[in-house]
């Protein structure tokens, strides 16, 4: 651009008028502006993490995208099944996972622990579960923040039927798409006496098992 010899000068061309300042303030579609930019008529604003229903975030550098409003909360999914009717050590995928779009992310998870025991009055059950990348890896994402939880716990003690695991952690998703959290997890029976059992473990008709995520900054 050449260096402006005047007040301001002008260029027309079709319907686009800009008119620029030497005290580099620019204006389009009036020859007055009263900001660094001021525009005239409609904005629109292009980049990877536009969507419907997002908001433009401002940041401290300045800097800006498209983001989900902080009004507006995501539902995870937990697949319609009977879940899980035995005690497993070793991490399995949960039948759960929550779709996030790029940010950062508060993921909220409770699940009900139904459990039986008898002949053992210190039985019970604990249930860890975490988040990762596929419903065919066990290996936990790379998307927790620093200092988040990176594991959602609960137990079911004695003689009491129902328990519950409440928690939440902090992810970011740094990629520019949409991308799935999938729920893995155990459930490790606690006490050696007497019998133990568990019913419909990350089962879909439990009310009380939910996931979902409000977005933060």
């Amino acid at each position: 651009m050449k260096k402006l010899l005047s007040t301001k000068s002008a260029m027309i061309s079709g319907s686009l008028f800009i008119c620029l300042f030497v005290n580099a303030q620019v204006g389009i579609g009036l020859n007055s502006p009263q900001e660094t930019l001021h525009v005239k008529g409609t904005l629109r604003l292009e980049n990877p993490s536009e969507g419907i229903g997002k908001v433009l975030q401002v940041f401290n550098n300045g800097s800006m995208k498209w983001s989900v409003s902080t009004a507006s909360p995501l539902l995870g999914t937990i697949e319609t099944n009977n879940g899980i009717n035995t005690f497993f050590t070793t991490p399995r995928y949960l039948n759960g996972r929550i779709d996030l779009p790029p940010g950062k992310w508060i993921v909220k998870m409770s699940q009900l622990i139904s459990a039986a025991f008898t002949g053992d009055s210190t039985a019970g059950a604990v249930a860890e579960t975490y988040f990762t990348d596929s419903n065919m890896s066990s290996s936990p994402t790379s998307d927790y923040l620093p200092n988040s939880a990176t594991i959602m716990s609960g137990s079911c003690k004695g003689s009491n039927l129902y328990g519950m695991l409440v928690g939440n952690i902090l992810l970011n998703n740094q990629t520019n798409n949409l991308k799935s959290y999938y729920l893995w997890g155990t459930l490790t029976p606690v006490g050696t006496g007497g019998s133990h059992s568990v019913y419909g473990f990350s089962a879909s008709y439990w009310g009380e098992n939910r996931i979902y995520a409000v977005p933060f900054e």
